[in-house]
């Protein structure tokens, strides 16, 4: 038997250029709008999900239908698109479960379970890249962004450089996953960096 343990590293960052904080910025809204049209999509019948199955995204209809159909694709990379659809659905399944419950027994909830919430304008997005749009470079992280992306901010990728302190921590030779999210008080940016061992 072979047991893998994921370590997470939390990473602050609180010096970040206006270049990198408006990619941030442009991500977190673009996921958004995603994730809110796909919910309201799946709401209206107009995408069926079979909470009876595991979902391989990338031969999904939805996915596929996001990718060629949605502006807002454009300007995500397709394992951020992937990731995004991948959290709507989560929801929805939960959902799903949670008033399947309700139903056997109302006492088993505090209350008949709602449908899953749309992300308002000031939600904190979280932006997920997978370990295909993560490079080392040096002393850098590089994150791939889109062609639209590139071209729109005059960059390759989002990079941010590695302090000392945290290449000892870290092997990032097996990192899996690097999750940005916006702290609202401080305007920081926390960097989790999902590492297989």
């Amino acid at each position: 038997m072979i047991i893998y343990m994921i370590l997470r590293f939390k990473w602050k960052i609180t010096k970040i250029d206006n270049r990198n904080l408006d990619i941030i910025k442009d991500l977190q809204w673009h996921i958004k709008k995603i994730s809110n049209m796909l919910l309201y999509d799946i709401r209206e019948g107009k995408e069926k999900i079979d909470i009876s199955k595991s979902l391989n995204i990338i031969s999904s209809k939805i996915y596929s239908n996001y990718r060629v159909n949605n502006w807002h694709s454009n300007y995500l990379h397709s394992h951020m698109l992937q990731e995004a659809i991948i959290g709507v659905i989560g929801s929805y399944k939960s959902y799903i479960s949670l008033c399947n419950m309700y139903e056997k027994d109302e006492n088993s909830l505090k209350g008949k379970p709602r449908f899953p919430r749309f992300k308002k304008e000031k939600t904190v997005q979280e932006i997920i890249f997978t370990k295909y749009a993560i490079r080392i470079e040096g002393n850098k992280i590089k994150l791939s962004l889109s062609k639209s992306m590139q071209e729109k901010y005059e960059v390759k990728s989002l990079n941010f450089l590695i302090p000392r302190k945290l290449r000892k921590l870290v092997d990032f030779s097996k990192i899996k996953m690097i999750k940005i999210k916006t702290i609202e008080k401080s305007g920081a940016h926390m960097l989790h960096f999902d590492v297989m061992d």
